[in-house]
């Protein structure tokens, strides 16, 4: 049984009393038919306790630990490593039915709170710098290869003098980088070479950490993790731990030999601390500052904010851990996680505030969403990459949107570029309720387009039409419009192709497969209409995107452009 075999049957589950038994035969099952456990994870148990504890063998022999840590990975898929971390020597197999180990965290409490999918709007660090935007607080920029600029990176980071470099898909602090800036100068040429690794990568202002917490150890930024938990009546925070960097590190984590310590939720007192093999801690062992018993500044603005900043995710995910650095002069968020470590401790009893939740709430809600995921322009070619969750997406049939422009393309700018994406996406995004996120916008245009979608809500007031829209900027790109307006025609025999007669320029013709994106029968289609006797495509989406498709063209020839809501014009 693989992972992903076992979250499916987990999903299943039904709502009953039986469920944790149910769970707990899928998680056996799961060990079992995975010799991973055998062929590594017991090897490797016995090598990390003769060189990091020792000592306990004192008070048990090697064949003991062996055989309780596969007693307890059978019972919730402990890892080794997780194993001492946690302490699990200490508890019963009576005390561990209130834990929350990796294996029962990742198969069981994603599979039942978050929706799986849906996960990846955190997975990528640009989606979580624009959506939580106002609670970022310092400059970054995204660095991929044909859609960043150098001049608008250095503009972007001028004046920072120690920045942070992260790939933007990653996890548990692996190839982050650290880099002190003295000029511009070095700002380029740390453009230059990222761009020549053709990675994906994050580069932001280096946050320096005042206070406190920063006096525990300066060489990170000592981050606290707060676990919010959301139901249908707000946001709770319901675990959090302060975590602590050691000297030369860049990140704080336990995979970086960093130190953990609970916090009690009431007070913001800190708890006594563990490392990742298990070690307790009161103070830190590089620094010598005591930490036990030091109280979270500003703690219940922290929670506070956690709690609101919960309200913008999707619906689907409703168990989110923030990194939160809290400084003297500002508290920012660094990151967030949807596969958050959890408290291995019986007096926590997180398993049960879980189980509680999911007995309460046996089925996640949905929400439709769309990311841009690349946009890929070749010489007169545009390719737009774009991933869709929610039950929107039996209406898709393609995961790409295709143009051709009878010009060469390089240089447009990429907030007029996205445009054919945006009129071909928005109109059904309306419609169901979606959340949106794209890194670049123009503004101009997105104001148009809300003038469409309100237009559309007079006439149909019947209909909310309220979607979630997000973008990392909102460019302000200005063009001469100074030629006459277009006169735009969809060719009904070829349904791919989009006809433009710009006077004084002659006649051209875009490209595209975006009334192919969709794939909808009539009873999707009457499904969408916004109103009876109103066709989806021909009433409501067709003329918006083919408008949208021309607006690159129009840029290109310097022509006038407009965008307008089918079936509404002036005076109705």
């Amino acid at each position: 049984m693989t992972h992903d075999e076992a979250i499916e049957l987990i999903e299943k589950l039904p709502v009953d009393m039986n469920w944790r038994t149910n769970l707990q035969q899928i998680q056996k099952t799961w060990v079992e038919e995975n010799t991973f456990f055998e062929q590594c994870q017991v090897p490797e148990f016995g090598g990390l306790l003769k060189r990091n504890r020792a000592e306990l063998l004192s008070d048990h022999p090697m064949e003991w630990y062996v055989e309780d840590f596969r007693s307890a990975a059978i019972q919730l898929g402990v890892y080794s490593s997780e194993y001492l971390a946690d302490q699990l020597y200490k508890y019963s197999t009576e005390e561990r039915e209130h834990l929350i180990p990796t294996g029962l965290r990742v198969r069981f409490i994603d599979s039942k709170i978050n929706e799986k999918d849906i996960a990846i709007v955190l997975g990528a660090k640009w989606v979580f710098n624009t959506i939580w935007s106002d609670y970022i607080g310092r400059p970054w920029y995204r660095i991929k290869k044909d859609r960043c600029s150098k001049i608008e990176f250095v503009s972007r980071l001028h004046g920072i003098h120690k920045v942070i470099i992260k790939p933007n898909r990653g996890s548990c602090g692996r190839n982050i980088e650290v880099r002190d800036i003295g000029d511009d100068r070095e700002l380029e040429a740390l453009f230059d070479e990222l761009i020549r690794e053709d990675g994906d990568y994050i580069v932001e202002e280096c946050v320096i950490q005042k206070g406190l917490l920063g006096s525990f150890n300066s060489d990170t930024a000592n981050t606290v993790r707060v676990n919010t938990l959301r139901d249908e009546t707000g946001v709770k925070v319901v675990y959090s731990f302060l975590r602590v960097g050691r000297k030369g590190c860049v990140v704080d984590n336990l995979h970086a030999n960093g130190i953990m310590f609970p916090i009690n939720l009431e007070t913001g007192e800190i708890r006594y601390g563990t490392d990742k093999y298990g070690i307790e801690y009161e103070s830190h062992p590089d620094s010598g500052v005591r930490i036990k018993g030091e109280i979270i500044p500003y703690w219940e603005k922290v929670c506070r904010m956690c709690s609101e900043a919960h309200l913008l995710a999707p619906k689907n995910l409703n168990w989110i851990g923030w990194d939160v650095c809290i400084s003297d002069d500002r508290i920012v968020f660094l990151e967030a996680n949807t596969r958050s470590m959890l408290s291995s401790r019986p007096e926590d009893k997180l398993f049960d505030i879980f189980g509680k939740y999911i007995d309460e709430h046996p089925v996640l809600p949905k929400e439709n969403v769309f990311i841009l995921k690349d946009m890929t322009v070749n010489k007169n070619r545009c390719e737009y990459g774009f991933m869709m969750r929610g039950p929107w997406k039996k209406y898709f049939s393609r995961k790409k949107l295709m143009t051709k422009y009878p010009c060469d393309l390089s240089g447009v700018p990429a907030d007029i570029m996205i445009i054919p994406l945006l009129g071909t996406i928005l109109p059904l995004a309306w419609r169901t309720n979606a959340l949106v996120v794209v890194p670049w916008c123009y503004r101009k245009y997105l104001d148009r387009m809300e003038k469409c979608r309100r237009s559309f809500m007079e006439r149909f007031p019947e209909i909310d039409f309220e979607y979630r829209f997000y973008a990392t900027s909102f460019e302000e790109t200005e063009y001469e419009e100074s030629g006459p307006e277009m006169s735009i025609t969809h060719s009904y025999d070829d349904l791919k192709a989009i006809n433009c007669l710009s006077p004084g320029n002659g006649q051209f013709e875009i490209r595209s497969n975006y009334r192919f994106v969709f794939e909808m029968d009539e009873e999707a289609k009457n499904e969408l209409s916004p109103g009876e006797g109103t066709d989806w495509f021909e009433d409501f989406q067709r003329d918006i995107a083919i408008s949208s498709h021309a607006a690159v063209l129009s840029y290109l020839l310097g022509g006038k452009w407009e965008i307008e809501a089918p079936g509404v014009t002036d005076g109705k």
